[in-house]
This record gives structure tokens, sequence and C-alpha cells, in this order.
């Protein structure tokens, strides 16, 4: 398996070389941030809260209209 390899267009089946169906589970990891404010005393104070939430998840065609759960899939910090 290749490691950082974009499927650009690659529909719903990937083909190997040899011209089968390659089913095999697709990797994804996910990186985004969490932002909130809040209102300490009014409006004087306004500090901001910012969580990296990281997430790995395994696509996996037989299970596409499974919803995948985050559950235990996710770390943040």
């Amino acid at each position: 398996m290749g490691n950082k390899i974009p499927l650009y267009e690659s529909g719903a089946s990937l083909s190997s070389s040899m011209g089968t169906t390659v089913t095999v589970p697709v990797p994804l990891k996910l990186n985004f941030v969490v932002r909130s404010t809040a209102n300490v005393l009014g409006e004087l104070v306004n500090p901001k809260f910012y969580k990296q939430i990281e997430c790995y998840l395994v696509f996996d065609k037989k299970k596409l209209n499974v919803p995948i759960s985050l559950k235990n899939s996710c770390a943040y910090d």
C-alpha cells in the first residue's frame, strides 16, 4: 500500500494493473480545529479556546452506507 497517495476521481472501485477490481479498505486521517469563545465579565474579557482533533478512519467498500463511529477513533489535545 502507498502512503499519502491522492485518490482524485477514483470512483466507486479501484482497478489494479492486472485489470481486476481491488476491494482494499482505504485509511483516512482527519485533522480539524474546533474554535469557541466565551464572554467573561460581560464583554470585557473574551477568552478563545482551540481544540486540535485528529481522527483515524478506515473506509471499507462493504460498509459504505453504515455510519462510522468516531468515539474510539479520535484524539484531541
